[in-house]
């Protein structure tokens, strides 16, 4: 009996932390919508609050590019060359799209 209810909280354990993962990418497709709907600043207040959650190498490269595009837009021009810093960083070969990205911004993070 106490090894099944040991075994049980074992797999309960990792349960909260796929929660906050899913969240976080919720987090970002939602502030992609806003941006998408032109609204810069609640873009970037939602990417901001996903990036300092957990995030697959592959969302967080999503999430710095678009906060780097709603900053540059924000004309933030320090908080959007930070952001790119960090997506170079942490993905040197990336190359933002240019189906999604307007031309100014491709250009800046070039």
């Amino acid at each position: 009996m106490r090894r099944g209810v040991l075994l049980a909280l074992l797999l309960l354990l990792p349960a909260p932390l796929l929660a906050q993962s899913g969240s976080a990418r919720d987090t970002v497709t939602r502030a992609v919508r806003a941006y998408e709907d032109l609204d810069f600043d609640l873009a970037a207040t939602l990417l901001r609050r996903a990036l300092a959650s957990a995030l697959d190498d592959s969302t967080r490269v999503r999430a710095l590019a678009y906060l780097g595009a709603a900053e540059h837009y924000r004309m933030q021009p320090d908080s959007a060359a930070a952001a790119f810093h960090q997506l170079a960083l942490l993905a040197p070969g990336y190359q933002p799209d240019t189906l999604v990205f307007a031309p100014e911004v491709t250009t800046l993070y070039n």
